[in-house]
């Protein structure tokens, strides 16, 4: 059996924790409801949007109750902190070491259980990494935490699966995306940009999440409020509860990134073809739960609109790592590419040509998937814009001539047609 994460919390915060669940079964409870049948009032169910509002926030309340009861039934108070070892509930001060040209920085933290993290006021998780890392710790130990970020430079490469992705995850059970976000991922590119990056590839694929990117602000300093003006992290569950979005405190620097989106993905953010109905299910979302966050979804999408006048919805490429790119593009000016694209722009490929007489490029296996902007066709098409010949060496090969004629290759060289097997050809 899956071990679960038993949060620990402050008696204060279990206290207040427990009077938010008070108020949410007893007021919010008598709130909606009320809400509810006033909308069904107005009559004729099928075209009432007031009525599927009010039954989706209904649906949103009661798992958030669930989720309120479960937590606390479950939650362990801390009773004492050590003083010579650092656990759950210590305050500690962090010297980080001088990384990429950038001076140390002290950072002074408390180490909380899950629902009590707020990074705004240094509270951080004992189930981060930096957390995991620390506890068990004395005075003057030294540690490292492996970010998932490339620096170069001022050129940052950021991989949202190594934060916010689906492998993490030891289960998909509970339909966990409705409460999943891309915090971690906000939190990489906060470091890189104190590690001083001005440009930021960032991969969106393999996410668990679907939160259209709500919770990455969120860790750069986005607040988020609901139409009663509490302040909260939007999940892939609650994005209908989203009021206003304040950018004013986001980090400036933001503004001053050229950011790269890189995904394969051409799905928009909303719609049958967007990110909730395409990818939820695979990441644990039932068909009950459905409706609720592509009505979320589309409420996000519509305020990003009247923020910016950019209309997100549509656009091809936002519904990649669970909607991701969405405010990237929206508040930012980011370019979604395609992955192979992307890393040749990065690599400065098409300077590299200039003086190329030849590219060689390879690939495991050569199939019809290999025609659409995957790895081997990217690389033949930039050498095609320069008249630069390219071949390729490949395992195994599924195209015929033309299809290799089409993908813009001289010459295609594959290493079962030279081994006597498969077996050979791999170890050799």
């Amino acid at each position: 059996m899956e071990h679960e994460y038993r949060d620990k919390m402050s008696l204060q915060h279990y206290e207040a924790e427990k009077q938010r669940l008070s108020y949410l079964k007893g007021t919010r409870r008598t709130e909606v409801a009320d809400a509810l049948a006033e909308a069904r009032s107005h009559g004729d169910l099928s075209e009432n949007a007031e009525y599927d509002e009010a039954r989706n926030e209904q649906a949103r309340l009661e798992d958030e109750i669930k989720r309120l009861e479960y937590t606390l039934e479950h939650a362990e108070i801390i009773t004492e902190v050590s003083s010579d070892t650092v656990s759950t509930g210590c305050g500690v001060i962090l010297r980080r070491a001088e990384f990429n040209g950038q001076p140390q920085k002290i950072e002074t933290l408390q180490i909380v259980g899950r629902s009590e993290a707020d990074y705004d006021t240094h509270k951080i998780s004992d189930d981060s990494p930096i957390g995991k890392a620390v506890i068990g710790k004395h005075v003057g130990d030294t540690f490292i935490v492996e970010a998932p970020v490339g620096i170069d430079g001022s050129r940052a490469v950021i991989e949202m699966a190594r934060a916010s992705g689906l492998l993490l995850m030891k289960s998909t059970a509970g339909q966990r995306v409705k409460r999943t976000t891309t915090y971690g991922t906000g939190m990489l590119i906060k470091a890189a940009l104190d590690a001083g990056a001005t440009e930021i590839l960032l991969t969106a694929g393999g996410s668990a999440t679907n939160d259209g990117g709500c919770g990455m602000l969120a860790a750069l300093g986005t607040v988020f409020r609901d139409r009663h003006g509490h302040r909260f992290v939007p999940a892939g569950g609650n994005l209908g509860r989203i009021a206003s979005i304040d950018m004013s405190g986001t980090d400036s620097r933001l503004y001053g990134v050229k950011f790269t989106v890189a995904t394969d993905v051409k799905n928009p953010l909303t719609g049958p073809d967007g990110a909730t109905y395409v990818y939820s299910p695979q990441k644990g979302a039932g068909t009950s739960l459905l409706p609720v966050m592509e009505a979320g979804m589309k409420n996000y999408a519509e305020i990003i609109k009247r923020m910016t006048g950019t209309d997100v919805s549509g656009m091809p490429g936002c519904g990649a790592g669970g909607g991701l790119p969405a405010p990237l593009v929206a508040f930012f000016g980011a370019k979604i590419m395609t992955g192979i694209d992307a890393v040749l722009e990065a690599a400065d490929f098409d300077d590299l040509l200039r003086s190329a007489d030849l590219v060689i490029t390879g690939e495991g296996k050569l199939d019809s998937q290999s025609l659409f902007g995957k790895a081997v066709s990217g690389v033949a098409a930039a050498a095609a814009r320069r008249g630069v010949p390219a071949v390729c060496i490949a395992g195994v090969s599924g195209l015929d001539e033309e299809e290799i004629r089409r993908i813009g290759l001289r010459k295609l060289y594959t290493l079962a047609s030279e081994a006597p097997d498969p077996g050979y050809a791999m170890s050799h």
